[in-house]
């Protein structure tokens, strides 16, 4: 799995950074205004100072004149950090038009940035340690109410707790398989694999799908034992509202089914947010002449449970017959150096409050993207199965990387679906994708996740510059502090309570969402011997951001899954269009290196 960058186009792109930085200077602004409040303050109250000035030679050997003043900032320091400060700014706009160094214009945002927290600190550190000191506070509470039985979330399973009516936190995984469906023999091998599995300690591997999302005085806990626990209610079949119980389900059937479903919350009733809905008879568009029977899987799980690798390790380690080989494993160790991951880590603390600014002020606008939070119903699709020998071929034909091929061949869906509804062809949109944080310790469930924004060059109808613009920004982003940095951002905004994630959530200002998930390099076998034939996952769509893209690779093969939301995507087959129009791109970047239309698809 490659991981996706970040990286600049020109048009849409730099008037984003000018509104960008016409909005920061307009806060800025406000900021002197109170700055200069501040001094007026100080110097009417100078005999106050002075007296105090007096008294500092009394005690310090220095006899320094830089005496705190009630907020901890004394004003010779106060002024020296103004001047930088100011200074910064000046050098900043002075390179952006003449110099134009990239060092210089890091240098002074990470400066210009750093300076704004620090004049900040009186406001923000007493909400900061209050928040901090209720969160230990309730933790005390917790322990002694409950006895360890609720406990409040992490952080990163935190951010995900909170929902809409629209916008759902549901992850969901489909898996067809050939034989028969038994309901029964599923459930006894799930509870035995899944839900009974034990560490080397004796603890349950799974226990998570045993807990409960509970809000504990306005922060989300999780409910280790959740009463009336019944497996049989998160193991069923799949009771579709629009198809009778014996038919035999096509594509169509479960992706009609699955909008219907999608808008209900998993997190209702007390119940522990998964389950896992089963479609005894079950045809793909690919299979639906075979004689042979399938069934399917609909695997529905609560994004706080788990996220899409930690899904792939459920598959790896338990729904499978026998442990496989990932195209990227998780776990596996990186091959660099722990000194450099340190400096990572620092270089990405050290851009925090930059990359945070760029994030609070960053505001995309489009037709497929509005101010509207989403309004539902979700419509599903997949594309047909690709052969992942052809995108290799395309990757060393254009010199790039497998996502990147795809990732431009869905660039160019976006862009035919503007044309078909007439509208102006952005030349750049972002999307906001979730970055796994390698390596994962092991294969326990959990949520280990940064997010990014991804500019994807829609104005570039070529498909070859556009897959090269699309490598390009995925190089970027490899370098950049901002998969780190966002880390901590999103590790930061699980502390909050629900009120305020519920205020953060909506500003999330993106076109789309995708995600790229490692598969088994080959086939495998699930339930004592039943062959696995096809594997699909749809992530969540939420707040403003109403289309999801998903690539899943399995075997010698691939699907890319799409979800798209209404208030989004208003036309019943926009959906479809995407699909079609991102299968007509691999097409037409397959012409310019002389593949056959018959070599790409299965």
């Amino acid at each position: 799995m490659e991981s996706p960058g970040h990286g600049h186009g020109h048009g849409q792109d730099a008037e984003s950074g000018i509104i960008f930085e016409q909005r920061l200077y307009k806060s800025l602004t406000l900021i002197l205004k109170n700055v200069s409040d501040y001094l007026h303050l100080l110097e009417e109250n100078v005999t106050f100072f002075n007296y105090h000035r007096v008294t500092s030679h009394q005690f310090t050997s220095n006899g320094s004149d830089d005496m705190p003043n009630s907020n901890g900032i004394g004003p010779n320091t106060f002024w020296f950090i103004l001047q930088v400060f100011l200074l910064s700014g000046i050098v900043r706009i002075l390179n952006r038009y003449f110099t134009k160094s990239s060092l210089v214009q890091q240098g002074t945002e990470v400066i210009f940035t750093w300076t704004i927290v620090i004049l900040s600190l009186p406001l923000t550190i007493l909400p900061l340690v209050t928040l901090l000191f209720w969160r230990a506070l309730l933790s005390v509470f917790l322990r002694i109410r409950y006895n360890g039985v609720v406990v409040l979330m992490n952080p990163f399973d935190s951010v995900w707790s909170f929902e809409n009516p629209h916008s759902t936190s549901t992850c969901i995984g489909l898996y067809v398989i050939k034989g028969d469906g038994d309901l029964g023999r599923i459930r006894q091998l799930l509870n035995t694999r899944v839900l009974e599995k034990e560490d080397e300690n004796g603890d349950r591997i799974y226990d998570r799908f045993r807990w409960s999302i509970v809000n504990i005085f306005g922060f989300m806990c999780w409910r280790k034992k959740t009463p009336g626990y019944d497996l049989n209610s998160h193991i069923r079949h799949f009771e579709g509202k629009l198809i009778g119980p014996d038919a035999v389900w096509t594509e169509y059937d479960l992706f009609r089914e699955l909008g219907e479903l999608h808008d209900i919350s998993l997190n209702r009733n007390g119940k522990s947010p998964w389950e896992i809905l089963i479609i005894p008879k079950f045809r793909t568009e690919v299979a639906k002449e075979s004689m042979e029977n399938h069934y399917a899987i609909a695997f529905r799980i609560h994004h706080s449970i788990a996220d899409g690798i930690s899904m792939g390790h459920i598959l790896h380690s338990c729904i499978g017959d026998e442990p496989f080989i990932f195209s990227v494993d998780p776990t596996s160790p990186l091959k660099i150096s722990k000194f450099t991951v340190a400096i990572s880590y620092i270089i990405a603390f050290l851009m925090l409050p930059q990359i945070t600014l760029r994030n609070l002020f960053f505001l995309e606008k489009n037709s497929f993207h509005t101010e509207k939070i989403l309004t539902g119903p979700k419509t599903f699709s997949w594309s047909r199965p690709i052969r992942l020998d052809t995108v290799k071929e395309l990757k060393c034909q254009t010199n790039t990387s497998v996502f990147a091929v795809l990732l431009s061949c869905l660039t160019g869906s976006i862009r035919n679906l503007y044309e078909k509804h007439g509208q102006n062809v952005p030349d750049v949109i972002h999307a906001c994708p979730p970055v796994a944080i390698l390596p994962y310790p092991d294969r326990k469930p959990r949520n280990r996740f940064s997010i990014v924004l991804y500019p994807l060059a829609t104005g570039k109808a070529d498909p070859v510059e556009r897959v090269n613009a699309v490598f390009k920004a995925s190089k970027k982003l490899a370098s950049s502090p901002e998969v780190l940095s966002n880390y901590y951002i999103v590790y930061i905004l699980g502390l909050f309570p629900f009120v305020l994630l519920k205020f953060f959530a909506p500003l999330a200002h993106a076109t789309l969402t995708f995600s790229n998930i490692p598969g088994p390099t080959g086939k495998v076998a699930v339930f004592n011997g039943d062959e696995l034939t096809e594997i699909g996952a749809w992530i969540p769509i939420k707040n403003r951001i109403g289309i999801g893209m998903a690539l899943f690779s399995y075997s010698d093969k691939l699907r890319v899954t799409f979800i798209g939301d209404k208030a989004c995507l208003p036309n019943t087959d926009d959906v479809e269009l995407l699909r079609d129009y991102f299968e007509t791109e691999i097409v037409e970047l397959s012409k310019v290196f002389h593949i056959k239309k018959e070599n790409i698809f299965i």
